[in-house]
């Protein structure tokens, strides 16, 4: 249980990146990019310019660039995430498992360089993107429903061990 308290800590430690990183996308102007996902999903290239502002290129450069930092971020909780349920069910860790939390990072950075291609006017790439923006996502759902079924367990645990301390405390 000593570990299982080690990497719930870990969790919520690797979670603070991301949160900032999530804030930052939101807040600040120099990357905030409001059609991110009608650009991401387009259908074809003609769609894809159509949602690029020539005026609006160099934040989505610098969104793209900041977004490294998030896939960063968001792998190292994958992993974290894995050890957690791995260490709470008392599973054997194996090593390909983290292949598994490796996946939608490096999809997501293969998007990021083909998207800067296609911000150059690269339109050869486009197909390929279509392609490795829709892997990803799909990959991305069950590890978001995860995240958020462990988050939602971390706080409901301990609002429960909360509650029970202060009522012991108080009787």
């Amino acid at each position: 249980m000593k570990d299982v308290n080690y990497f719930e800590r870990l969790w919520l430690l690797v979670l603070a990146p991301i949160i900032a990183c999530m804030v930052a996308f939101e807040t600040s102007p120099e990357i905030r990019v409001q059609n991110l996902p009608a650009i991401q999903f387009s259908r074809n290239f003609a769609e894809f310019e159509q949602l690029i502002d020539e005026h609006y290129l160099q934040t989505l450069s610098y969104n793209n660039y900041f977004d490294f930092i998030f896939i960063i971020s968001y792998t190292g909780l994958f992993i974290v995430s894995l050890l957690l349920i791995l260490k709470a069910l008392n599973f054997k860790v194996k090593k390909r498992w983290f292949l598994f939390c490796l996946v939608p990072g490096i999809l997501d950075g293969i998007e990021n360089f083909l998207f800067m291609s296609l911000l150059r006017g690269e339109t050869s790439y486009f197909n390929f993107y279509y392609w490795v923006v829709r892997m990803k996502w799909g990959l991305l759902i069950p590890y978001i429903q995860i995240l958020l079924a462990i988050f939602l367990f971390y706080i409901l645990y301990h609002s429960y061990r909360f509650g029970y301390y202060l009522k012991a405390k108080f009787e």
